[in-house]
């Protein structure tokens, strides 16, 4: 709303998710572009801002839970962490940045790092507030 020149697109796996973001715009008056996508698989644009909170919990063995890729992301919990940072440089505009929040308590800030860097982004600033175990890394690839 304060940048009305702006352009925000949201994407979820699941079908009620995007479903109810669709209601939640609408309800706020937000004009964002929300449809479903595993990732970047419906997604032909490119962005300046990329924000990606990914699963991030390591497996369990649970097959009775209804929306299991909102947590869980393989054994070390980075899986899906990797899958995105694969993808996401196709899809980031020159100079773009990436905000990629995970939760430390779950996945170690040095495995994150090993990832961040396995994929060759550069963290430009990594965010924290006290006494929360999140943290966002602003990545790079310049």
């Amino acid at each position: 709303k304060n940048n009305p020149t702006s352009t925000v697109v949201s994407v979820d796996i699941y079908e009620d998710f995007v479903n109810n973001s669709i209601l939640n715009s609408k309800n706020n008056k937000n004009d964002i572009k929300i449809f479903q996508s595993n990732l970047f698989e419906n997604v032909h644009d490119k962005f300046d801002l990329i924000s990606f909170n990914p699963p991030y919990v390591p497996d369990v063995k649970d097959n009775n839970i209804k929306y299991p890729k909102i947590a869980y992301s393989g054994n070390a919990g980075t899986e899906m962490m990797s899958t995105f940072l694969s993808e996401a440089k196709k899809f980031l505009l020159k100079d773009g940045v990436i905000f990629l929040g995970i939760n430390n308590f779950y996945v170690s800030k040095e495995d994150c790092l090993n990832v961040i860097n396995k994929y060759e982004y550069k963290v430009k600033k990594t965010t924290k507030r006290s006494f929360n175990t999140s943290v966002v890394f602003v990545l790079s690839t310049n």
